[in-house]
């Protein structure tokens, strides 16, 4: 999966010239370490800050949930587990965060693209600001839409339309 590609600015010409490559995968309860991680330590790129014991993950699976990571690669190596989503079964998200190893990046645009593709189009987010995650905030007002006081979900318009312009795919 390539996030971007064209020649319209320098930063996209920048990333173009990286070759980013984003894989998804599915966690299990077996599987889970690097996600469990990064959701705990995060704080700038998270959506609510609520921090998730290895218990609750597991219950949350077990109970028809789903924890979709990415990992980041490009030509200068491969970043690892950067981006990690838990989504419980009613699709509210209870937490998405990202690396800030990977910031400038674009890839939470990218992994929102792809894990709607793959059936999760209709994610509520359950949102919380704080003073530590302005770059989360940031991501929501380019392509979120107030649900109900604490959640929103993407619009796909302005999701589409920002992808567009910044050449994400």
């Amino acid at each position: 999966f390539i996030p971007v590609h064209g020649n319209t600015s320098d930063i996209t010409s920048y990333l173009i010239s990286l070759k980013m490559v984003l894989t998804l995968r599915t966690a299990d309860k077996n599987t889970f370490e690097r996600a469990l991680q990064l959701i705990n330590k995060t704080n700038q790129f998270n959506l609510n800050g609520i921090r998730v014991t290895k218990e609750d993950l597991i219950k949350t699976l077990e109970y028809g949930g789903k924890l979709i990571v990415g990992q980041l690669s490009d030509k200068n190596g491969n970043s690892g587990e950067v981006i990690a989503i838990l989504i419980n079964k009613n699709n509210e998200v209870l937490t998405f965060v990202m690396s800030c190893r990977v910031f400038q990046r674009q890839a939470e645009y990218a992994f929102i693209a792809a894990i709607q593709e793959y059936g999760y189009s209709d994610l509520k987010f359950k949102f919380i600001p704080n003073k530590r995650n302005l770059p989360f905030i940031e991501f929501a007002r380019e392509c979120g839409k107030p649900e109900d006081q604490d959640s929103f979900s993407i619009d796909r318009a302005k999701f589409n339309e920002f992808s567009s312009s910044r050449h994400i795919n």
